[in-house]
């Protein structure tokens, strides 16, 4: 007979006459839970001795770890970082900030007390008064090009917001 003419025919097969194959379970672990703790140092004492020296290694690293990071970060800094006012001073960009911006800021920087203290006083309408009494009276914040001043007076106004803003980057510059 030749090997080509053999054919099997498994349709007459029913699933009860399916041999089942079970898989091979081996395992390399021991039974008792205690051997295998005792047997991954070393044998008995040996092995207590040597995870003994292994701990005491991790615990000194981790330490070792624990002081250099305190080294690094200064507690001035964590304290800086966890205060709100600092965070949103270090957030403003005062290099792109209008000259009305930063104005308006220093302003309310200065008068915080008087603002808080009279809650019915307008913000707006007490700069709008601030800048007709230290720069022009006929002052105009939505002119955006020069407020309505003359050259020399907005040249003047200009000087000013630029030292103000050298200050606030320069405050930022110290905070960071």
């Amino acid at each position: 007979m030749n090997e080509n003419d053999f054919v099997f025919d498994l349709s007459e097969i029913t699933p009860e006459e399916t041999p089942q194959v079970q898989p091979e379970v081996t395992t390399d672990a021991p039974a008792n839970p205690e051997e295998a703790t005792l047997s991954d140092g070393g044998e008995g004492a040996e092995g207590i001795e040597a995870q003994t020296r292994q701990m005491e290694e991790l615990l000194a690293r981790i330490e070792e770890l624990e002081t250099s990071q305190s080294q690094q970060v200064p507690p001035q800094a964590i304290q800086a970082l966890q205060d709100r006012n600092t965070l949103l001073e270090l957030a403003k960009d005062y290099d792109t900030m209008s000259v009305l911006d930063v104005l308006k800021e220093d302003f309310i920087e200065k008068n915080q007390k008087v603002l808080s203290a009279n809650p019915n006083l307008d913000p707006e309408v007490a700069f709008r008064k601030y800048l007709q009494k230290n720069y022009n009276e006929e002052i105009e914040p939505l002119i955006d090009e020069n407020f309505g001043l003359d050259d020399y007076d907005f040249a003047v106004l200009k000087s000013q917001v630029d030292e103000i803003r050298e200050a606030k980057v320069q405050k930022q510059t110290d905070l960071k």
